[in-house]
């Protein structure tokens, strides 16, 4: 087996990726999380995309949502998800639909 030289990482980005009780439903919603700025050193555009909005993604209670998961909730832009953490219900802000 050949050893690797110099393959010492530089630059990483974490993500957290859980599964999401939603109030008043059986299933539960994958949530990915990142870091946003590690996320914008690796991948710029990723912020760009977000434009206006990007300050708003550094709310605790600030969720985008995938295209699937907004028609399957029948959710978009300006409502509200709520969802439990633990015993306690949580309100997420939606702020648009990916």
């Amino acid at each position: 087996m050949e050893k690797l030289e110099n393959s010492a990482v530089n630059l990483a980005s974490p993500v957290l990726e859980l599964d999401v009780a939603i109030a008043g439903r059986r299933e539960t919603l994958k949530v990915i999380g990142l870091d946003l700025f590690r996320a914008a050193a690796l991948q710029p555009a990723l912020v760009g995309d977000f434009g206006a909005a990007t300050l708003k993604l550094l709310q605790p209670d600030a969720i985008y949502l995938s295209s699937s998961a907004s028609q399957e909730l029948n959710l978009h832009r300006g409502d509200v998800l709520s969802v439990m953490v633990g015993s306690t219900g949580k309100t997420l802000h939606v702020l648009g639909v990916l």
